[in-house]
């Protein structure tokens, strides 16, 4: 795996290659590089603009040589021309805070009880991580807690009542997964909303 980045376009100019995690290119060989070259089918790379891994992100996979990161054509993204400021090779891990709602004591679902749940919400979890791997993703999950509430009204949820859980139950800088028994009136078996609305 080698992935190297270059200051100016076309593979031209200072370079350095990259084999960890950079917050901030700042006065690196490469800083704000131009181009960048994979050599191999499993790198994969994110691009940010800012330092510490923020704003906007281009994210390449696979053997490949960008010539110009700031052009789609080439294989890059408008606007990341000579402007990116950090870069990771390593995934992000997204922690879940795991809600199970639970309807006098009954958990959801068949699952008979909380070893039972903890073990397939394990093995989800790795089942998901594979797959992101298998892919590149550059993202890994893992569950920060898993919290038993009961509450018969969110045990099962038609319309739009999956809007209304708690904000107690949310924590910050963490994905909220809230396992209910079912959808009655939907027929969906999941429900998700983007992440502007917490």
């Amino acid at each position: 795996m080698t992935i190297t980045i270059f200051r100016d376009k076309d593979c031209k100019g200072p370079s350095q290659v990259v084999s960890g995690n950079i917050r901030d290119l700042r006065d690196m060989p490469a800083d704000k590089p131009g181009s960048i070259r994979m050599t191999d089918v499993r790198d994969a790379i994110l691009l940010f603009k800012n330092d510490e891994w923020h704003g906007g992100a281009l994210y390449l996979n696979g053997a490949q040589t960008v010539g110009d990161l700031g052009s789609a054509q080439d294989g890059g993204r408008f606007g990341f021309g000579n402007c990116v400021r950090s870069v990771r090779v390593t995934p992000f891990k997204l922690r879940l805070n795991v809600t199970l709602v639970t309807s006098d004591g009954k958990l959801p679902g068949l699952w008979p009880n909380e070893t039972w749940s903890d073990a397939a919400l394990t093995d989800i979890v790795t089942r998901v991580n594979n797959y992101l791997l298998a892919q590149n993703a550059l993202l890994a999950l893992e569950i920060a807690r898993t919290t038993c509430r009961e509450d018969p009204k969110q045990y099962e949820l038609a319309g739009l009542e999956g809007w209304s859980f708690p904000g107690a139950w949310k924590n910050p800088n963490e994905v909220d997964l809230i396992v209910v028994n079912r959808f009655g009136k939907d027929g969906k078996p999941g429900r998700a909303t983007s992440p502007c609305f917490g």
